[in-house]
């Protein structure tokens, strides 16, 4: 299997297509592709990654063989890295990799951020009993409800009790925080508990972690490819409104004639 590169399954699949057998190439083409996601996925777990950004310049190094000068490599965010978008800038590769910020680019999602707001229907499903809410749940408190102190030493939840700070440089996937918990003298006979704990009935206190903001850092890469796949949809913009002039001349002619 490691000896598996997918210009030589191209080649096959190919051959295949040229005896007329265009369905059992389909699903030969499905099978190579399952087979070689199979391998990818234990090679990460080999070299201690399960990460998807580690596997980008590999996948596109077994592309070499097959990229033309046209090909364009696209990837969705979880293979975005700075240093994958440097790398594919120092090999003069063209690529598009989406980043984690390119659906609040979109327009056509402008003013999607008002379903923030209503509850998650697979995580809050405990009924209130007085009808909130299509099914009748609740939103569960959550960190952005919760007030830090200036000084940082504590933050006051949303029932106006203080939550101290358990850790102030704490990492969760990769990201710093702050975090906080409450007493079990404040948290144990608050009234709001329904709202701020999962399970109240067997967790005691509520704890909190604030993400710390970071600052934007300039990426001259990132912003490049940013204004490249502007320009494609840009493109693509005017190819697809070209197409129908040119539709609406012809039948326009042929009506007239």
């Amino acid at each position: 299997m490691r000896d598996l590169r997918a210009p030589d399954a191209l080649d096959v699949i190919r051959r295949i297509e040229e005896r007329g057998l265009g369905e059992t190439a389909r699903r030969v083409h499905q099978l190579v592709g399952q087979v070689m996601s199979y391998e990818r996925d234990r090679q990460a777990r080999d070299i201690g990654s399960g990460s998807e950004q580690a596997m980008l310049l590999p996948m596109v190094k077994a592309s070499d063989g097959v990229r033309g000068e046209d090909t364009l490599i696209t990837a969705d965010a979880g293979y975005h890295s700075s240093e994958n978008l440097q790398a594919l800038a120092d090999l003069h590769i063209n690529a598009l990799i989406a980043d984690n910020q390119i659906r609040q680019r979109d327009e056509r999602l402008e003013g999607q951020g008002k379903h923030k707001a209503k509850p998650d229907p697979l995580y809050e499903k405990k009924p209130t009993g007085q009808g909130q809410g299509k099914e009748g749940t609740i939103r569960l408190y959550r960190s952005e409800d919760f007030r830090v102190a200036e000084d940082a030493s504590h933050c006051t939840c949303p029932a106006g009790l203080k939550l101290h700070s358990n850790g102030s440089d704490c990492t969760i996937n990769g990201r710093s925080c702050h975090k906080y918990i409450g007493s079990k003298s404040g948290c144990g006979h608050c009234e709001q508990r329904h709202r701020c704990l999962r399970h109240p009935q067997r967790t005691a206190v509520r704890q909190v972690a604030i993400f710390k903001k970071q600052p934007a850092r300039a990426n001259a890469v990132l912003e490049a490819m940013k204004r490249r796949s502007i320009a494609r949809k840009e493109e693509g913009a005017t190819a697809s409104a070209s197409a129908r002039w040119s539709r609406c001349s012809a039948t326009s002619g042929t009506t007239s004639g």
